[in-house]
């Protein structure tokens, strides 16, 4: 079985995808399979459509026509901590919360005030974050995960443009990017019995409106270089000689 690559726009899939030289989707919700030897069953490749609705409605609409050993979420992301997280580097989702769901009181937004789970898995229920697995994820894919910063991704409808929104968010979750499709695809796969890994490429700082704090040809270029090296297999190290 493939690998399902999935991103936002068609806009990240070609700048991450472009490289290989082969066709890829002509329109979000359509997916192509790309002839990658070096991964185990190849590669299958999807835009859902920016937000956390279009990214559950692609992701199952894809995984309804097609079996996958795993998915892949290649994309772009905002960054609470510039020093750690500058414009340009590359991160990889150890956990994602969607601070939408839940009950709002006078304390604000509490994930368990309905007493209803969003979803009920081996591990116990999902409220409003989800623990990511991504080094077994990318061994199940048969993908290359370098040592990038592991980080804790939040998910949003609503794109923090004000420092007031982006200081509650940060204080409430930990949070070190934001994004608008990671809990939607890592909660789809849970639900599925799939690995996912999830890899964002910073592409501005929370908060922050463009031009200020934000580089999008530098981010898609990442994207690029996070592709190459996903689907590359692992140089072999000096004086160690290749497994069979």
């Amino acid at each position: 079985m493939a690998a399902l690559i999935v991103a936002a726009t068609l806009l990240e899939l070609e700048a991450a995808l472009g490289w290989t030289g082969q066709p890829l989707p002509a329109g979000e919700g359509l997916v192509v399979r790309l002839d990658l030897p070096a991964i185990p069953g190849g590669v299958l490749a999807t835009a859902t459509g920016i937000g956390p609705v279009n990214a559950a409605f692609g992701l199952g609409m894809a995984l309804a026509r097609h079996r996958v050993r795993g998915v892949l979420n290649l994309g772009l992301a905002g960054s609470f901590d510039p020093e750690r997280l500058p414009l340009g580097s590359l991160a990889v989702a150890a956990s994602e919360t969607w601070p939408e769901f839940g009950l709002y009181g006078e304390a604000g937004l509490d994930p368990r005030g309905l007493k209803l789970a969003q979803a009920q898995t081996p591990d116990g229920p999902v409220f409003g974050r989800i623990g990511l697995k991504p080094s077994a994820a990318a061994s199940a894919m048969g993908l290359h995960l370098p040592g990038w910063p592991s980080v804790h991704g939040l998910t949003v409808a609503g794109v923090s443009g004000c420092a007031t929104r982006t200081q509650e968010l940060r204080a409430r979750h930990a949070a070190d990017v934001e994004s608008m499709e990671g809990f939607a695809l890592a909660l789809g796969c849970l639900r599925a019995g799939l690995p996912f890994l999830e890899i964002r490429s910073i592409s501005n700082f929370v908060g922050l409106r463009p031009p200020q704090g934000w580089d999008m040809p530098l981010a898609l270029r990442a994207l690029e270089r996070a592709a190459r090296t996903l689907l590359t297999p692992a140089p072999v190290s000096s004086g160690q000689e290749e497994m069979p």
